[in-house]
């Protein structure tokens, strides 16, 4: 009978311990997701400070200001390529921009508005 009730002992052990590994495996999987869907998604304070680089540009712009945006939008795009590209009247490639900025008279008045958003973000800019 001692036999019996120490292998009912050593079983539940063993059962015990298979629980607290299946259990410790369930949290670590569950915190990796987490952990991998914070790194990848951004915050609403990146979006933030992404959109209030051309911001200040939206509205009513004299031709100066209407080719300083652009010029922010060639360099966002360098350092962004492929992820967070702005695109002004549908075109995004900087050879194109500089030649259009070179078509902005800076005495006129611009209407600068921000026509596409991809997740929050600004994506296309539209100057009339």
């Amino acid at each position: 009978m001692e036999n019996a009730s120490k292998a009912l002992l050593i079983a539940g052990s063993v059962l015990i311990a298979i629980l607290l590994i299946g259990v410790g495996m369930l949290i670590y999987s569950r915190a990796t997701g987490l952990v991998d869907t914070a790194s990848s998604a951004m915050n609403s304070q990146e979006i933030l400070a992404f959109n209030n680089q051309f911001a200040s540009f939206e509205g009513t712009q004299k031709g100066s200001s209407v080719r300083s945006l652009i010029s922010k939008v060639i360099a966002s795009n360098a350092t962004y390529k492929g992820s967070r590209e702005v695109a002004i009247n549908g075109e995004k490639i900087a050879d194109n921009l500089s030649n259009y900025s070179k078509t902005i008279n800076t005495a006129k008045d611009y209407k600068v508005t921000f026509t596409g958003y991809d997740n929050g973000l600004i994506t296309l800019i539209t100057i009339e």
